[in-house]
């Protein structure tokens, strides 16, 4: 959402009429470009942010509460006391290095989420296609009349 926000305050209402109507593409494809741009800019982007980061989350929690278990029953265990206690260290000190692990990989997320959204915001608020090379070109004093005069002498 706001993504959307910060294409409409940097494009007005040319932001949607990019997403729809995309220029540079041929007009045949472009009601299949345009609702392919909606449904990726409005729905599977946040979506796959989302999903990115639970997946990750859930990923690492289930595999510290497998080794936690796993420890926690070696150390337990009724029967074979001594083998099976020591035997509980292995899950443990994977457990540790585990959670070592998933501090860096909480670490490596923020960044990617961070630079991900950096990336969506900011094609929020370029300009869309022909109309910003227009702008580009007239700062410069070119126009496309002039370059195709110049182009045939």
């Amino acid at each position: 959402m706001i993504m959307i926000g910060i294409g409409l305050r940097h494009n007005g209402l040319k932001y949607f009429g990019h997403l729809l109507w995309p220029p540079g593409v041929p007009v045949a494809l472009k009601p299949l470009v345009g609702v392919i741009e909606v449904v990726s800019t409005i729905l599977i982007r946040p979506f796959s942010h989302t999903v990115r980061l639970m997946a990750n989350m859930m990923a690492g929690h289930i595999l510290l509460v497998t080794f936690s278990l796993l420890s926690e029953a070696l150390f337990q265990a009724e029967t074979n006391k001594v083998p099976f206690f020591i035997l509980g260290f292995l899950p443990f000190f994977m457990l540790m290095f585990l959670t070592a692990f998933e501090i860096l990989v909480a670490f490596l997320q923020a960044y990617i989420f961070t630079i991900l959204t950096g990336v969506y915001f900011g094609s929020s608020m370029e300009g869309h296609g022909d109309d910003a090379h227009e702008l580009d070109d007239a700062e410069y004093g070119v126009h496309a009349e002039d370059l195709a005069v110049a182009h045939h002498h």
